[in-house]
C-alpha cells in the first residue's frame, strides 16, 4: 500500500509540472496560465491529501505491528504457560513415579524377606528331610547286617544239629532254636521290604512329574503291598510249626518278588516323568538359544561355530524325547500284561530311559560347550546374555555377563 501511494504522488508531481513546463515551451496566455496555476494548486492539494493518507496507513501500520507484537507475545506467554503446565504434569508424573518405585522397593524388600525366611524354612525342612532320609537308610543298613547276622547264625545252627544228629542225641531244642531264628529273619526280611517301599512312596509324594491321579495309584498299591507284608509278618509270628513255618515262607517269598517288581515299575515311572520335563525344559532353552543366535547375527557376529552344536544339542534333546516316549508307551503297555511278558517290557522300557539319560548326558556336555563359545565371543562387547528370556542387552560397563 506504501508503494502504491508513493507512486501517486510522484505521478502528481509530474502531471503537475507538465503544463507548466508545455506553457512556457508554447508561450501560453495570462488566462491559460492561471487555469494551469490552479491545476497545480489543486494537484498540490490533493498531494498533501495523499501524503496525509499515507501517514495515516503509516499509523495504522504501526499500530498493526504493535498489535501483532502483542498477539506474538500473548501468544508465547500462552506457549510459556502451556510449558509450564506441562512441566508440572511431569513432575507430578515424575513424583507419583518415585512414590510407585518406592511402594516396589518396599514391595520387593518385603518379599526378599519373606524368600528370605522360605528358603531358611526350606533349608531347615531339606534338613529334617536328609535327617529323615539318612535315619532311614541308617535303620535299613542295621537290618541288613541284622539279616546277614541271623543267616549266618541260622547256617551255624543248622551245622550244629547236623553234628547233633551224626552224635545221635536229642536234637529237639535246636530245632526249636533254628525254627526261632528262622522266623526273626523272615521278620526281619519283611521289615526290609516295608523300609524300601516306605522309600519309593516319599519319592512319589514329593515327585513333581507325576499326576495326582498317577501319586494316589501308586501310593494306594505301596499302602496294599505294605499291609500285605505286615499280615506276613504276623503269619510269621503266629506259626508254631514247620509246616505253618514253610507255609510263611512261601508267602514271604512271593511278596518279595511281588515287592521287587513293583517297585521297579514305581522307579521306572518316576524316571520316566523325571527325564519328560528335563526334555521339556531343554527344548525350551533350544528356542531361547535360537533367539539369542539370531540377535548376535543381527549384531554382525558370527555364530559359524556356535551353529553345528547348537544343531547337535537339538538332536540329543530329541533322541531323548523319543525314548523317553518309547519308554512310556511300553510301560503302559507292561501295566495291561502279565509275566513273563510284563516283565519284558518292563526291561525294554528301563532300556529306553536309561538311552535317553545317555543322550541328556551328551546334551548337557554340548550346553557347557555352547554357553562356553556364546561367552567368548561376547566378551570385550558390552553384551549381557539373558538365557532366561532369551535376549541380549547392551551393558554400560566393558564385561560381557552370562546368566
Amino acid at each position: 500500500m506504501k508503494k502504491i501511494i508513493a507512486l501517486g504522488v510522484i505521478a502528481i508531481f509530474l502531471l503537475s509540472i507538465f503544463p507548466t513546463a508545455l506553457a512556457q515551451e508554447n508561450g501560453l496566455s495570462e488566462i491559460e496560465k492561471k487555469e494551469l496555476e490552479k491545476e497545480l494548486e489543486k494537484k498540490e492539494l490533493e498531494k498533501k491529501e495523499l501524503e496525509k493518507e499515507l501517514e495515516k496507513k503509516e499509523l495504522e501500520k504501526k499500530e498493526l505491528e504493535k498489535e501483532l507484537d502483542k498477539a506474538k507475545l500473548e501468544k508465547k506467554e500462552l506457549e510459556k504457560k502451556e510449558i509450564e503446565k506441562k512441566l508440572e504434569k511431569k513432575e507430578l508424573e515424575k513424583k507419583e513415579l518415585k512414590a510407585k518405585l518406592e511402594k516396589k522397593e518396599l514391595e520387593k524388600k518385603e518379599l526378599e524377606e519373606k524368600l528370605g525366611k522360605r528358603e531358611l524354612e526350606k533349608k531347615e525342612l531339606t534338613k529334617k528331610e536328609l535327617e529323615k532320609k539318612e535315619l532311614v537308610k541308617k535303620e535299613l543298613k542295621e537290618k541288613k547286617e541284622k539279616y546277614s547276622q541271623e543267616i549266618l547264625e541260622i547256617s551255624n545252627l543248622k551245622q550244629d544239629i547236623v553234628s547233633c544228629k551224626e552224635q545221635g542225641q536229642d536234637c529237639e531244642a535246636k530245632k526249636l532254636e533254628l525254627r526261632e531264628k528262622a522266623k526273626n529273619v523272615l521278620s526281619t526280611i519283611t521289615e526290609i521290604l516295608i523300609k524300601h517301599l516306605e522309600q519309593v512312596k516319599e519319592k512319589v509324594t514329593d515327585s513333581d512329574t507325576l499326576t495326582e491321579a498317577e501319586k494316589n495309584e501308586i501310593i494306594a498299591k505301596i499302602d496294599a503291598q505294605i499291609e500285605e507284608l505286615v499280615m506276613a509278618q504276623d503269619q510269621v509270628n503266629e506259626a508254631t510249626t514247620k509246616e505253618e513255618l514253610t507255609a510263611a515262607l512261601k508267602n514271604i517269598k512271593d511278596l518279595k518278588e511281588k515287592t521287587k517288581t513293583n517297585t521297579k515299575e514305581d522307579v521306572t515311572k518316576l524316571q520316566q516323568g523325571r527325564v519328560g520335563l528335563i526334555v521339556e525344559r531343554a527344548e525350551h532353552l533350544g528356542q531361547r538359544l535360537d533367539m539369542i543366535l539370531a540377535d548376535l547375527k543381527e549384531k554382525g557376529i558370527s555364530t559359524a561355530e556356535i551353529d553345528p552344536l547348537v544343531k547337535e544339542f537339538k538332536a540329543q534333546i530329541a533322541l531323548a524325547k523319543t525314548n523317553n516316549a518309547e519308554a512310556l508307551k511300553l510301560f503302559e503297555e507292561a501295566k495291561e500284561a502279565s509275566n513273563p511278558e510284563r516283565a519284558r517290557l518292563m526291561s525294554e522300557a528301563n532300556q529306553n530311559i536309561k538311552e535317553a539319560q545317555e543322550a541328556l548326558k551328551e546334551a548337557h556336555s554340548i550346553l557347557v560347550d555352547i554357553l562356553k563359545r556364546i561367552k567368548e565371543i561376547s566378551e570385550g562387547r558390552n553384551l549381557h546374555i539373558d538365557y532366561e528370556q532369551g535376549i541380549i542387552k547392551e551393558r554400560l560397563t566393558s564385561e560381557a555377563t552370562v546368566e
